[in-house]
């Protein structure tokens, strides 16, 4: 099992970010780095892991670069953008695989929020924003030749994942991608299954506090720059599923934060996180078995940060935090979003109403091919029950 994080006394931290903040450029954490490739070119590992992570590591290095020139520029051209107030801004939060892609994609119809888009986070700069803008406005005049080379280039990375995660640049989403440059995420097990023998990505609030300081300043500026670049007079929405690791990393850049918590039964969030894993593992080696070591540890990670997600809910009151059932949100889709919104004291407008009832219409016959088991993956459910008690017992969970 990962080693969690230490908790703190009194509860989570929430201080304001100091007036010195360290540099928001980004940085490939160089012992993350370094374990990913020491990892795959072992002598033991594919040719086909190595080739990949090789690629994705050149990859990688293009995007920082990409990223700190346009960060750069930002500070010369738009400085505006550090005096946008972050305020109360709203984050979805939960354990993988509880819906708060669904939650968050239906609040993103509601033009009085700002999200992260796909390439908000690949490419996490102002400049760099407007040139995609100027790029897509252009295509018009080149018959549309440009959407199709980025259609196939989705359907190339991420036509796999259509019943897992829907991935889209256009599309919304959480904010992973603003780690993953960092190499600070726990995504980077997607590449690496050896958890245990990489553990920083998991827990960063138990990093440095220099490390520490300057990721917040990084994610915090990003939402920044986000805001300048779709208006400063919205409100942010943000979603994050591998949270419970850089929990007060993130309270800390964004101190008045609000929170959703979808909650869903352990029995399906747990195997589908382990699935979801499972398919970029067995394109890198076929060999990783179903119910191996590698997928416990994905298992353990998951069963984390449902503990870590009570002890925050048991900390914060009702005005920081709402809690949602995912079978609430199934069922009643529009009037957990409306429930939502008579929490934040928001009014649900015209127009956002019916962009709500349109989208949700298109979805009524929606059934997911995503298939997977507990058994598959040598997992039970005494054993899910035995760990996450306190769990099942608070959110009311039958065994």
């Amino acid at each position: 099992m990962l080693e969690r994080a230490p908790t703190r006394a009194g509860g989570i931290s929430a201080q304001c970010v100091p007036d010195d903040m360290p540099n928001d450029s980004f940085f490939a954490d160089s012992q993350t780095l370094q374990q990913t490739l020491s990892l795959a070119h072992r002598s033991e590992t594919t040719a086909r892991r190595v080739a990949v992570t090789d690629g994705l590591v050149a990859a990688h290095r293009l995007m920082l670069m990409a990223a700190n020139v346009g960060r750069a520029i930002d500070r010369w051209r738009d400085p505006g953008f550090e005096d946008v107030d972050l305020e109360e801004p709203v984050f979805i939060v939960a354990p993988p695989r509880s819906g708060t892609t669904f939650l968050h994609r239906l609040m993103c119809l509601d033009d009085r929020f700002a999200f992260l888009k796909l390439y908000h986070t690949i490419f996490p700069a102002i400049s760099l924003y407007r040139a995609i803008d100027a790029t897509s406005a252009a295509d018009s005049y080149l018959g549309g030749l440009l959407s199709r080379i980025v259609d196939g280039m989705e359907s190339l990375f991420f036509g796999g994942w259509e019943d897992i995660h829907p991935l889209g640049f256009d599309r919304a989403e959480e904010d992973e991608g603003i780690f993953i440059l960092t190499l600070l995420s726990p995504g980077m097990y997607l590449l690496a299954p050896e958890m245990d023998e990489m553990r920083r990505p998991a827990w960063v609030d138990r990093l440095d506090a220099e490390t520490r300081q300057r990721l917040t300043a990084i994610y915090r500026s990003t939402l920044q720059r986000v805001m300048y670049h779709e208006g400063p007079d919205r409100r942010f929405l943000g979603k994050t599923v591998l949270f419970p690791g850089r929990l007060e990393t993130v309270m800390e850049a964004c101190p008045d934060a609000r929170f959703i918590q979808l909650v869903r039964h352990p029995y399906k969030t747990v195997p589908s996180l382990v699935s979801m894993f499972r398919k970029p593992w067995t394109f890198l080696d076929p060999e990783i078995p179903d119910d191996g070591p590698e997928t416990r540890r994905v298992a353990d990670l998951a069963m984390d940060y449902y503990e870590m997600l009570l002890e925050m809910r048991r900390s914060l009151d009702d005005k920081k935090m709402k809690t949602v059932h995912f079978s609430e949100l199934i069922d009643s889709p529009s009037g957990t979003v409306k429930a939502v919104y008579d929490w934040l004291d928001i009014p649900v407008e015209p127009r956002f109403s019916t962009r709500l009832e349109e989208t949700l219409s298109t979805r009524r016959d929606y059934s997911s091919s995503h298939s997977y088991s507990l058994e598959q993956f040598g997992l039970s459910r005494d054993t899910i029950h035995e760990r996450l008690d306190g769990v099942f017992d608070y959110y009311g969970f039958e065994r």
